[in-house]
């Protein structure tokens, strides 16, 4: 009888010793997960981390090269700029301002924006986005219908007040339709190297202090960048569109005048490899008709 109850009694100890292992494997699992949940978004971008992404089915061409914002919050804040989604991979750039490349800068890199990074597959994207203004994480929807669900969280509020709070939100392109104060407009067909078939759209601001602008923009009107810095008081009566430094880049010539004053400027905008432009000759070509 009594080895009869010890054998029962070691059985139960071995029971319950199996039971304690199996639980400290499911907690090691866990954590084991939940530091590669977290290494996802510190950005371990190792090819091991990752499946291959050569077949991914979405083609996410569409949502480059544009300025993402909320329509109908703060003047189309915050706003997102992607440039790159390759092999699981999504990078871009991230400001509480519309993210508009324009004249002033030869790169990304020299303005303050902020970044938004973070891996990417079958059209759904986990990031993180960080700035002076603060940092948090971003989930990313790409939808067919020329749109972007975003669910937004603040980890992080340098200088953002209330009217930024977490939750969901939609990001559209930024258009030349969100520009209600637009007029004189008129529209230039062109092709660049780099951009392929645009348009170049000019046309009067009427804001306190009218000015002329001109941006560059898709077959659908969403922005792809503007050509800052143009003369106020004055309207674009032409544009120009030749190699101006013989380096095989087509380059913009933007002349501002007045109807029936001889005096015009131009602003020649010379393009580069990464299809940024810089202004070779602000407000400094004076000619007389």
């Amino acid at each position: 009888m009594k080895k009869l109850v010890l054998v029962i009694v070691v059985v139960y100890l071995i029971f319950l010793s199996a039971c304690a292992t199996n639980n400290m494997l499911s907690e090691t699992i866990y954590e084991i997960h939940d530091e590669n949940s977290i290494s996802l978004y510190d950005y371990s971008l190792s090819d091991n981390n990752f499946e291959d992404f050569s077949t991914e089915k979405y083609d996410y061409s569409y949502y480059l090269k544009k300025t993402w914002v909320i329509r109908g919050i703060n003047d189309f804040m915050p706003s997102i700029y992607i440039t790159n989604i390759d092999n699981g991979i999504v990078e871009g750039k991230w400001s509480l301002h519309p993210i508009l490349p324009d004249c002033y800068v030869n790169s990304f890199e020299s303005l303050e924006y902020g970044t938004i990074k973070g891996i990417i597959s079958n059209g759904e994207a986990q990031c993180k986005f960080d700035d002076v203004s603060g940092s948090g994480i971003i989930k990313l929807i790409f939808k067919e219908n020329s749109i972007i669900e975003a669910n937004i969280e603040f980890t992080n509020k340098e200088y953002i007040d209330k009217e930024y709070p977490n939750g969901n939100y939609i990001f559209y392109p930024y258009s030349i339709s969100d520009l209600s104060v637009l007029t004189d407009k008129k529209i230039y067909p062109i092709e660049l190297e780099y951009w392929g078939k645009v348009n170049i759209i000019t046309g009067y601001i009427t804001a306190h202090h009218p000015y002329a602008v001109a941006y560059l923009t898709d077959a659908d009107d969403n922005i792809l960048y503007r050509f800052k810095g143009l003369t106020n008081g004055v309207k674009v009566t032409e544009v120009v569109i030749e190699d101006m430094n013989d380096d095989g880049l087509s380059d913009i010539k933007i002349i501002l005048g007045m109807s029936g004053v001889k005096t015009r400027v131009e602003y020649i905008f010379i393009q580069m490899e990464n299809g940024l432009f810089y202004n070779s000759k602000l407000n400094s070509n004076f000619n007389n008709q």
